[in-house]
This record gives C-alpha cells, sequence and structure tokens, in this order.
C-alpha cells in the first residue's frame, strides 16, 4: 500500500518538474526574443540618429553660407542712388594733367569736406580749392572772398550732403537757396563760369539710420533740372562710386580716396572742351 503511494507521489514530483522545465525554456525563449527586438530596434534608432546628423551636417554649412553672403553683401555699402554717366569721359584723362590743365585754366572747386578731400589727398593744391567744413549752399558766401581771392575764371560747386540733412526733404527750400547762390555768384564773380557738381549719394546702411539722405536722388534731380534750366553744366560724379564693394570710408558719406581722383578727372575732362 506504502509502496503503491510512493510510486504515485514520485509520478507527480516528476510531471511537477517536467511542467517546470518547460516553462524554464518558453521563459528563456522569450527573454531571448526580446534582446533582439531590442538590439534592432536600438539598431533602427541609431541609424535613423545617423541619418539625422548627416542631414543636420549638410544644412549647417550651406546656413553659414548664406550667413556669410548677406553680412559681406556690398550692397550695405552701394550708393542709394547712382545715375548713369554723363559725356564727359576720363578715359584719356592722366594724373598728372589734372594740376595743369586746372592751373591753365584757372579752375577753382567751391566746396564742403568733400572739396576737402581733393586736397588732403594732394589731388589738387590749395590754389585750386576753397573748402570748409560743414558748408551749405546757403551760406557758401563765407568763403567768397576766398575765391574772388584766387579770381577763377571756372567754378565747381561741390555742396549737398549738409544740405541734405538740413532740409530733410524740403527740396523747394534747397532749390530756392541753391537760386539765391547762383544768382550771388553772377553779381559778385562776372565772367566765371560756373559748374554745379551732383550731389553724393551716401551709403544705403547711412541711408537707413539717417533718413535725411534717402532725399538725395530727388534732391540731384531737382538740382540737374534747374542748372539745365539756366543753362549751367552739371557734372554727374556718381558712377565713380559704382563696382567697389566698400567705397566709403567709416562715416558713410565721404568716398574712400580712389574716388577723388576720378571725380577730378571728371572736371578736368570737362575743362579740356572748353
Amino acid at each position: 500500500m506504502y509502496k503503491g503511494v510512493i510510486q504515485k507521489g514520485l509520478l507527480l514530483l516528476l510531471i511537477i518538474l517536467l511542467g517546470l522545465l518547460i516553462y524554464l525554456i518558453k521563459l528563456s525563449y522569450k527573454e531571448n526574443n526580446d534582446d533582439k527586438t531590442q538590439n534592432t530596434t536600438s539598431t533602427v534608432k541609431t541609424t535613423s540618429t545617423q541619418t539625422t546628423t548627416t542631414t543636420t551636417t549638410t544644412v549647417i554649412p550651406e546656413t553659414t553660407t548664406t550667413a556669410e553672403t548677406t553680412t559681406s553683401n556690398p550692397t550695405i555699402y552701394s550708393p542709394y542712388h547712382v545715375e548713369p554717366y554723363d559725356s564727359y569721359s576720363i578715359d584719356n584723362i592722366s594724373s598728372e594733367e589734372i594740376q595743369r590743365i586746372f592751373t591753365e585754366k584757372r579752375a577753382v572747386v567751391a566746396g564742403d569736406s568733400m572739396a576737402e578731400g581733393l586736397t588732403a589727398y594732394q589731388i589738387l593744391d590749395e590754389s585750386n580749392v576753397v573748402w570748409h567744413r560743414g558748408r551749405r549752399i546757403d551760406n557758401m558766401d563765407k568763403d567768397l572772398e576766398k575765391i574772388k581771392e584766387l579770381n577763377p575764371n571756372y567754378l565747381f560747386l561741390t555742396y549737398g550732403s549738409n544740405d541734405l540733412e538740413l532740409w530733410t526733404g524740403r527740396i523747394t527750400s534747397f532749390i530756392n537757396a541753391y537760386t539765391k547762390t547762383l544768382d550771388m555768384l553772377k553779381s559778385e564773380l562776372p565772367g566765371v563760369t560756373i559748374i554745379i557738381n551732383s550731389i553724393l549719394p551716401a551709403s544705403a546702411k547711412k541711408t537707413s539710420n539717417e533718413p535725411a539722405f534717402a532725399y538725395q536722388e530727388e534732391f540731384n534731380n531737382a538740382l540737374k533740372e534747374l542748372a539745365n534750366n539756366l543753362d549751367i553744366p552739371f557734372l554727374e560724379n556718381s558712377p565713380y562710386l559704382l563696382n567697389k564693394e566698400k567705397p566709403y570710408s567709416s562715416d558713410g558719406v565721404h568716398p574712400k580716396s580712389f574716388y577723388y581722383s576720378l571725380w577730378a578727372k571728371h572736371m578736368t575732362s570737362y575743362l579740356e572742351t572748353l
């Protein structure tokens, strides 16, 4: 009797052990599959990360290049408004001829700090230039005595930058002041031929910071119309700022040294037609 009970107990224990073994095998198989799944997911994630990183790496240089192009874009230094060349070509004018022809023709440039650049860069000497920083067309009569002392046959007027700041868009007031000065000069300097130099544009950066300089085009057009109506020669000097990446000094108004020689050649070219 006891023997039969023991045999049944052993059989039951064997069944339990066998079931436990099967359970452990299944559990091990499941864990292995989970590990494989995790590895596969990790691989996919890694691949995705690498792809994203690669794409990002490709985009960054393009963004940087765009930023660099914007920073070095010469348009922020280019003139606000430039007119076409006029008929007085400088192609056949040498630097040596400038002073000689100005002297022979007894030509004088009168103006503001733009005119100062002609002597500062030794393009012309003081016998051909009368300048004063801050001068405008409405108060240039303060330099009349100096001009008379030089006894010119030809007088180039170089005013405008300070006038833009004074009149701030009041074009009619500017033209009235210019007309009054021209009448005064004709009375005080009979027989002297007067030539008007164009108002140079300021840089776009200067124009955006100081809106008064945005009226350069309108002022120049009105000044050209005045010159044409009075049969006064008008020299358009703004083209000599073209094709220069940074033609202006730090103030955005005065050109760098290269300009003054070109401008002087332009005035000389006019004198050679006389």
